[in-house]
């Protein structure tokens, strides 16, 4: 049975591939910069992200978020 670390090391490698082959992807959340930030700081995301290429929401609210990435994906 899989464990919760199996899982992490399968993300951290399909990440590095990922970097490796030059693949493009974005890091995009709900949550407002600040948590932002403290996801890079706290867990060394720069590794496989851009920060200033990472989409996040500009207020706490979340359905505000849904909206501006139905606007990007779907033009509604």
């Amino acid at each position: 049975m899989a464990t919760l670390k199996d899982f992490r090391d399968e993300r951290i490698r399909k990440l590095n591939e990922l970097k490796e082959e030059n693949i493009p992807y974005i890091l995009a959340s709900a949550s407002i910069k600040e948590n932002i930030d403290f996801y890079f700081e706290t867990f060394a995301l720069e590794r496989w992200f851009e920060k200033e290429n990472t989409v996040y929401s500009i207020k706490s609210n979340s359905k505000n978020f849904t909206g501006f990435l139905k606007n990007i994906f779907y033009g509604i």
